[in-house]
């Protein structure tokens, strides 16, 4: 009896050992490892079936666990009693035999549970759960159809107590998907431990800011837009050609609110060969793409693929191109600043001695939070600093322009004619000021 009675016990530790593993294994293991394996391991469908059905599965192994305990504490209780009731009968006390003997063999059993059949398969689960969810599946599945009745009644049960406390069970499956503010402190996690390095962590955060980002935020200002002029000589309009690097350049007729269409500079060139340079722009050009500049650039990806065209015209809500924005620069938003041999790299924010910056003009808002901490909220929904400062002040900047905003003094250096050009921003000496401004 005492034999059958080990081994009973010991059955049922590795019983509840594989309850375990196969739990934390089902919830450890990620949906995409099990996809990627379901063509080469009849397995990985069981396991995959067991992922997409957690909660009744998890159900079924609770079930398990619960019974193996139960059955455990009979046996085990019985067995080791019995042994320690044989040391401890040399005792004086006759009455303390049965506490101590029955005591000693509910730690020694409950030792072996916790350490055997959970803390172990936990662990390994945890360390291997893909491995460990292809070797459980098809035991667990088994299990699940086996006690599917009891499952089901103790699902409905749990259920009726979650909807008292005005819980929905339906939305366990939504609550387990990561927000985007979870799954940035996850990048941030991955990096600092070696697993991600800065690149790819920046790619992917790229992705979240994408699809909120609009055309007006990476257009080329109107200011900054070189043009083909029909009321030009085409030797004026080439040498214009020269200051950009778009090698395709809108057409207008006086101003950049006439627009004829855009000229692909090698099909100029073409031109120009086979006609001995007698060139008509207004035959060369195609049509031009016009797109709002409140439009998210996603959908601006999305319609340049379509259309199979790579430079846009961005028009405001009064009908007026207010810019230009190419494939490129939406490229950029995702994989950062791309340079050729042929552009010349302006450094939007450089740091100096003393703790002071350079900043370009068109500097995005964001690159100040990111760099500088500092959060220049607007009101009007200018998304550049020289764009903050000319909603702040109500008119066009002059060098000498200041503004003093948490903790920083912010002057305009230069001015690109009415555009503005650099500014300096200097830390205050604590404590900071309040928000000034000077002109």
């Amino acid at each position: 009896m005492t034999l059958a009675a080990a081994l009973i016990c010991a059955a049922l530790i590795f019983i509840s050992a594989f309850f375990v593993m196969a739990e934390f294994a089902a919830v450890r293991v990620r949906e995409t490892q099990l996809e990627a394996l379901v063509e080469e391991d009849p397995r990985a469908r069981r396991a995959l079936e067991i992922h997409r059905g957690l909660s009744y599965h998890l159900s079924a192994i609770q079930a398990g666990i619960v019974l193996c305990a139960l059955a455990l504490g009979a046996v085990g209780e019985e067995l080791f009693s019995h042994a320690f009731r044989g040391f401890f009968g040399h005792l004086p006390w006759p009455a303390l035999v049965l506490p101590l003997s029955t005591g000693l063999a509910l730690l020694v059993m409950t030792t072996l549970h916790v350490v055997l059949a959970e803390l172990v398969p936990r662990s390994l689960a945890i360390r291997s759960a893909l491995i460990w969810s292809l070797r459980t599946a098809t035991p667990l599945l088994a299990w699940s159809r086996l006690v599917r009745p009891l499952t089901w009644g103790l699902t409905q049960l749990s259920h009726l107590v979650l909807r008292l406390f005005g819980v929905h069970p339906e939305a366990d499956a939504e609550d387990m998907l990561p927000s985007e503010a979870e799954f940035r402190r996850m990048l941030e996690r991955s990096q600092a431990q070696g697993h991600l390095d800065l690149d790819r962590k920046e790619l992917i955060e790229n992705l979240f800011d994408f699809s909120r980002r609009m055309v007006k935020e990476i257009a080329v200002p109107r200011a900054q837009v070189v043009c083909f002029d029909l009321t030009r000589s085409l030797g004026e309009n080439l040498q214009l050609a020269r200051t950009t690097p778009h090698t395709r350049i809108p057409l207008v007729e006086g101003d950049l609110d006439r627009v004829v269409g855009v000229i692909h500079i090698k099909e100029l060139l073409w031109a120009m060969q086979d006609q001995d340079g007698a060139v008509d722009l207004r035959e060369l050009a195609r049509p031009a793409f016009f797109v709002p500049e409140m439009k998210p650039i996603q959908g601006l990806l999305l319609e340049f693929q379509q259309r199979k065209q790579h430079l846009a015209l961005v028009v405001n809500e009064h009908g007026g191109v207010d810019g230009l924005v190419t494939l490129e620069d939406v490229l950029e938003e995702l994989v950062g600043e791309i340079q050729d041999e042929f552009d010349r790299e302006a450094i939007q924010l450089r740091k100096t001695r003393g703790g002071a910056w350079l900043a370009q003009g068109g500097v995005m808002l964001e690159q100040l939070v990111d760099h500088l901490a500092l959060n220049l909220e607007t009101e009007a929904g200018s998304v550049s600093l020289g764009g903050f400062f000319q909603e702040r002040l109500g008119r066009v900047l002059r060098p000498g322009d200041e503004l003093r905003l948490q903790g920083w003094r912010i002057r305009v250096l230069s001015m690109r004619g009415l555009a503005p050009g650099q500014f300096l921003l200097k830390p205050l000496p604590p404590p900071a000021e309040q928000d000034e401004v000077r002109g």
